[in-house]
């Protein structure tokens, strides 16, 4: 299976590239080749499996190369893994800044496509009225993730710092 990027996320995937690129060099580096190709073994594996590559590993692959790893190598894997998600959340971060100030930058006053704003019209366009719109949200299933530091925080651009009492 082929994942084709849309022409305007290019930058993003470019970006996540790039930045791989730049974490493969750094673990190679400083942790050797040896620990470089395990993390690269394990993250080329679970997107191949992700994306239903023909034969791609199993989840019971893979954890069993997780299983069979150093208490060392499993502090390296643990260590790259993480800064690779850092890396690509920053990355999508960044992505998102983009595309809003390219949108904004064509002088448009429409809703950004998919946008809450740009949906909610889409809806009240093809006849949704707002009571099926309310139980349709209300079957939705929604669950928080925590996956960072409760002190860590994205603001949107639009949204100035909140200024706290004496501060």
């Amino acid at each position: 299976m082929t994942v084709t990027a849309r022409r305007e996320d290019v930058p993003l995937h470019e970006d996540v590239r790039w930045l791989a690129g730049a974490l493969g060099r750094v673990i190679q580096r400083l942790e050797g080749k040896e620990a470089f190709e395990i993390v690269e073994r394990l993250r080329s594996g679970s997107r191949a499996r992700r994306h239903g590559e023909r034969g791609a590993p199993s989840l019971d692959d893979l954890l069993r190369e997780v299983d069979a790893l150093s208490v060392a190598h499993c502090g390296v894997v643990a260590r790259a893994f993480t800064l690779f998600f850092l890396l690509i959340n920053t990355a999508e971060q960044t992505h998102r800044v983009r595309r809003r100030n390219a949108y904004l930058g064509k002088g448009v006053t429409d809703a950004q496509p998919a946008s809450a704003r740009w949906t909610m019209r889409e809806l009240r366009t093809l006849g949704a009225t707002p009571d099926a719109i309310e139980q349709a949200m209300l079957t939705l299933d929604i669950r928080p993730v925590l996956t960072a530091h409760p002190t860590e925080s994205t603001r949107s651009p639009a949204s100035p710092p909140q200024r706290t009492p004496g501060g």
